[in-house]
Formats: structure tokens, C-alpha cells, sequence
């Protein structure tokens, strides 16, 4: 017997046949199927085969309001193969480079730093983290000011 994948002008009958097996327990009435769920059970490749069919229709009969399949009914991995029903939406690229954000979020680190440290770079060196050498190499080639350091004001 060919896999379901090649004989997907069968499916809408093998579909048809597996919602009317009914089981125990479950209403009499009939089920049916859309156009865009047929097409959406004909888009998917069915490594599963006819196991894998029973069990997806069985499920959609479950969650059907009204006793007829639409494409929503379906789950997510088969309504993906048809497109737009599981593709997540695009990432919009960003507008700024991330080497560009990371030298600007640098720049303001090294700049809080230096203001918490009141200048001093050997301090501002240690609450980064780094050698006082690497942060002069840092403030150089980022080209930010080389901003003396304040006055003490209490004469300490």
C-alpha cells in the first residue's frame, strides 16, 4: 500500500470514512469537511500515514462546533503546511546595526562609570570591571571627551 502522501485524491474518502467511524459514546449525527480543510489535509506530507489521519480527524470531530471541519479545526502542524496559518510573522529588521548598539551602549556604561567615580578613571575601571589601560583604550576609541577630573569641593 503507497503512503498517504501519494494518494492524496483518496483523502477526502479516507477522511470522510474515518469521521463516520463513529465511537461508542459519541453522538449519531454525520460530519463534514470544508473545501479549505480538505486542501489544508492535502497540503501536509503525512509522515503518519493513515494513523496520523485518523488521529487528526478524530480530534477535529472533538473540537468542531457544528459537526463540520473547517481548516481552524485542525491542528497547527497540519493548517502549516498550507502557509500562513503557522508561519510566525516576519521579524522586522532592526533599524540599527547591533555593532552600532553595542558601542553605544558602551559609550554610556564607560560614561556612567566615569560619572559615578567623579572622573576618576581608576575607579570608573573598577566598577566596569576592566583595567584602567583598556578603559583609556576604550574612551579613545569610542572618541569621547577625555573630561578632567573635578575638583574635591570639601578639601578632601
Amino acid at each position: 500500500l503507497a503512503p498517504l502522501r501519494e494518494r492524496l485524491d483518496e483523502l477526502p474518502l479516507l477522511a470522510y470514512a474515518f469521521l463516520d467511524d463513529r465511537d461508542p459514546g459519541l453522538s449519531t449525527s454525520r460530519f463534514g469537511i470544508e473545501p479549505d480543510a480538505i486542501q489544508a489535509l492535502r497540503e501536509y506530507d503525512w509522515p503518519g500515514n493513515l494513523p496520523e489521519l485518523r488521529r487528526v480527524l478524530v480530534a477535529a470531530r472533538a473540537d468542531c462546533r457544528d459537526g463540520l471541519i473547517r481548516a481552524g479545526d485542525l491542528p497547527a502542524s497540519i493548517r502549516g503546511a498550507s502557509g500562513a496559518a503557522y508561519t510566525p510573522p516576519p521579524v522586522a529588521p532592526s533599524a540599527t546595526p547591533l555593532d552600532l548598539w553595542l558601542t553605544q551602549l558602551e559609550r554610556k556604561l564607560i560614561e556612567q562609570a566615569l560619572h559615578r567615580a567623579r572622573q576618576n578613571k581608576s575607579r570608573a575601571a573598577e566598577l566596569l570591571g576592566i583595567s584602567r589601560p583598556r578603559l583609556y583604550r576604550r574612551i579613545k576609541e569610542l572618541n569621547m571627551p577625555d573630561e578632567p577630573e573635578p575638583p574635591d569641593v570639601n578639601g578632601d
